[in-house]
């Protein structure tokens, strides 16, 4: 069978597909302390924000960045930076060469899936050992309702339609989707009619969302012609 692990929420009134990052289905191993650098021979230092993303609404990514510095007296390559919990989405990072006192900066996405506390670490191998920092978030209900859907298991060829639905939690004003979207190859957007065909003015009117109330905006279309896990 096929498993299905998508995301279907939005960055608030945006409602777009939240859209996983370069993060693999399989966790990394366990970061290994022993691997980091003792304290008094660092030559890589953070400078900047602490990963410490506090509570945020499911699927609603927040970014944090931190700067890289060289404080070694020679070059130091940093060879990749990676994350060991699919909440936490690391950059797409290249090799690189710093030299001394030079500086990079790196962007962590936090995306919740799951309600409660979520720790995890990121690692940024280097020449001189494996530097490890610590990130934390805390997952909580979207005032918007919007939620992942995981764990899904679809028989091959067949179509999977789920909805995308909002709620509107202001009182006093309507809620304007500007845009919904996805860019994944094996899944497409299509109508709440069930339509496939292109997204027309009257259904475009069901983006306003008067207070207080919930829609269905759009559908996603799933069908894959093969086995597999599929991220979106």
């Amino acid at each position: 069978p096929l498993l299905l692990a998508g995301l279907l929420g939005g960055a608030g009134p945006r409602a777009a597909l939240a859209r996983k990052r370069g993060e693999a289905s399989v966790p990394q191993r366990a970061p290994d302390l022993a691997d980091q650098p003792p304290s008094d021979s660092l030559s890589l230092r953070f400078e900047g924000t602490d990963f410490e993303f506090g509570k945020r609404p499911l699927c609603e990514a927040v970014f944090a960045r931190t700067e890289m510095l060289n404080a070694g007296s020679v070059d130091l390559e940093v060879l990749s930076v990676s994350t060991d919990n699919v909440h936490f989405h690391g950059p797409q990072f290249k090799p690189i060469t710093l030299s001394p006192g030079a500086r990079v900066n790196i962007s962590v996405l936090f995306l919740p899936r799951l309600l409660g506390p979520v720790n995890s670490t990121m690692r940024v191998s280097t020449s001189t050992g494996v530097y490890v920092r610590t990130m934390t978030g805390h997952g909580v209900e979207s005032p918007y309702r919007v939620a992942p859907l995981l764990g899904v298991r679809v028989p091959v060829e067949a179509s999977f339609r789920p909805p995308i639905r909002i709620f509107n939690p202001h009182v006093a004003e309507h809620l304007a989707v500007k845009e919904i979207y996805t860019s994944e190859s094996f899944m497409h957007l299509a109508m709440p009619d069930g339509d496939d065909g292109h997204f027309s003015p009257d259904a475009q009117k069901r983006w306003r969302v008067p207070p207080g109330e919930a829609r269905v905006l759009a559908r996603v279309v799933f069908r894959a012609s093969s086995s597999g896990t599929y991220w979106g």
